[in-house]
């Protein structure tokens, strides 16, 4: 049996990979995706980004196997305060494709979609900055959301009622 070798590119933002032509064995990519990248799927949630893409393609008869790691940072506004916030990410997945799967014909695969999804799910649910790290002003905004209710607010009943009922 012949050793696997490896092939090492570095690619534009375009997470096209030519499978025709490849060899079997192992083929290495890497990918730099910036705010563009994400804007092109419509996310208006990502404000930049910076994210390196690194993918392990092992390629053996009719099997097609991904190893993805992503590693780098994706700026979205906070939930507080609607400030940007660089958040860090680290997200790896495998894929495996048999060529049975892949119409005969296609000669490519678009990891794309793929690196998007990972990318976004890498995104924790809430997008906060640490605590006095929110924009001053409406930090000191929210602090007067915080208020008691008065008693003339048609929610001040609801309190009583909640009173009632313990």
């Amino acid at each position: 049996m012949q050793p696997l070798k490896s092939v090492y590119w570095k690619m534009d933002d375009s997470l096209v990979i030519q499978i025709n032509g490849l060899p079997d064995g192992i083929t290495r990519f890497h990918w730099d995706l910036g705010k563009e990248f994400f804007a092109s799927f419509g996310n208006s949630d990502i404000l930049d980004a910076g994210v390196g893409v690194d993918a392990k393609l092992e390629k053996s008869g009719d099997y097609i196997g991904f190893d993805v790691e992503l590693d780098g940072t994706l700026t979205v506004p906070c939930d507080r305060c609607l400030a940007p916030l660089e958040m860090e990410i680290r997200s790896t997945f495998n894929l495996s494709v048999g060529t049975g799967e892949i119409p005969e014909d296609a000669e490519e695969y678009d990891l794309g979609q793929d690196v998007y999804d990972y990318a976004c799910l890498a995104i924790p649910l809430r997008r906060v900055h640490q605590d006095g790290d929110c924009d001053p002003e409406v930090a000191g905004r929210l602090g007067e959301d915080k208020a008691p209710v008065s008693g003339d607010s048609p929610f001040a009943s609801l309190g009583a009622l909640l009173g009632d009922m313990k």
